[in-house]
């Protein structure tokens, strides 16, 4: 279902920690057939096989070059369509997958068939807000998928949710890929498989960062607070221009509008951010609108949020390099880039507590500080 977030920041005692994650399920059981259990699990690796319960209530899978234990963390009888799932991650603090699992049971004996050859699809709904929010997530979902297949004119209609969903990201991929164009000599040695190299590695570069908003524009803040991007605008940027970035909407919202996390901007500010100003401009435009969020939100600029807490993680503000790189290439207009950049000021001059300098008093002993002052009069 997702990636289970670290949730370093607990050490840090920050007072506005409390990430917990929504979930609703649907599940088509085949005949003779009902839902004894719903339970959710957390493994701190991908599964590859299908794995056995234990006495203790864990999952033990055993793929080809891995082993996996997930640990039953939630479990009810109840309907999951219904009344829906409540986890708090912080009750969990370690990374892993969370997964959810059915338990069927038959109604009457079953025999002569085999339990292996019997087929379940189960849909699942996520969310950080609420049961309604991911209940509407799902919704929207099934929506987006069941436009897309009716919208096939071929003969080749899929036949089941999974093969929709399927045909689905394939098309969505595929509009992604559409983004470049790379030519490869026939005649070179490994053609193809040099093709394949970059096309895989232009994917893992769109599996991050993480769209937080939801169905309805609404999505958690590093404030802890529910926020909507249609109600919110950003502040000093000309009204409605992120609209106008061309782009493929994601499943809710067109990138350049929407609202990310999961920045490890250590990792990614002279890399895939730079890529990102390259190849996919409404991705980056949201980004770099993102982060203003995120200072509304705190009061500073972030250093790697991950989902709705600032983990503090690292050190530096390597963001701050992408701002300005993005105002290089003519977008700051879509952001106050005036705000960020006297938050910037404050950060790296004054005494800041959570993602200011370490090192201040020696850092200001070596520079002159009126030079500093002075960016606050830069052309942006």
């Amino acid at each position: 279902l997702s990636n289970w977030l670290t949730t370093s920041v607990r050490d840090r005692n920050n007072p506005r920690t409390n990430m917990k994650i929504y979930i609703v399920g649907e599940i088509q059981t085949p005949t003779g057939y009902s839902v004894s259990s719903w339970q959710l699990c957390k493994g701190t690796h991908s599964m590859s096989s299908y794995g056995n319960e234990s006495e203790e209530g864990e999952i033990e899978d055993s793929g080809r070059d891995h082993e996996v234990t997930c640990r039953t963390i939630y479990k009810t009888s109840s309907d999951l369509s219904s009344n829906g799932a409540v986890v708090d991650m912080m009750e969990h603090s370690k990374s892993g997958i969370l997964y959810a699992r059915a338990v069927l049971t038959a109604s009457t004996p079953n025999t002569g068939v085999d339990s292996e050859d019997i087929s379940v699809e189960i849909q699942v709904g996520i969310s950080f807000i609420s049961v309604a929010n991911a209940r509407g997530n799902l919704k929207k979902s099934q929506q987006n998928i069941h436009e897309q297949s009716h919208s096939d004119t071929s003969n080749n209609l899929p036949t089941s949710s999974f093969d929709s969903t399927r045909s689905f990201a394939t098309t969505v991929w595929c509009d992604e890929f559409a983004h470049i164009n790379i030519d490869v000599d026939d005649q070179l040695a490994n053609a193809r498989e040099t093709l394949i190299s970059l096309y895989s590695s232009y994917y893992r570069t769109m599996l991050t960062p993480t769209i937080y908003t939801e169905h309805d524009g609404s999505y958690v803040g590093l404030d802890n607070l529910v926020h909507n991007i249609y109600s919110e605008g950003t502040s000093g940027a000309k009204a409605g221009t992120a609209a106008k970035i061309k782009g493929i909407a994601s499943s809710f919202v067109p990138y350049a509008e929407a609202y990310f996390s999961d920045l490890s901007l250590w990792d990614t500010f002279r890399t895939h951010l730079p890529w990102q100003l390259l190849t996919r401009t409404d991705a980056a435009v949201g980004t770099l609108r993102s982060l203003e969020k995120m200072i509304d939100h705190q009061g500073l600029f972030p250093r790697w949020p991950l989902g709705s807490v600032e983990t503090g993680c690292m050190i530096g503000l390597h963001g701050s390099a992408f701002v300005l790189e993005a105002c290089l290439k003519g977008y700051g207009e879509y952001a106050n880039i005036t705000a960020i950049q006297q938050v910037l000021l404050k950060q790296t001059t004054e005494p800041v507590k959570l993602l200011g300098r370490t090192d201040l008093d020696h850092y200001l002993s070596e520079m002159k500080l009126n030079q500093w002052k002075e960016m606050e009069n830069l052309p942006h």
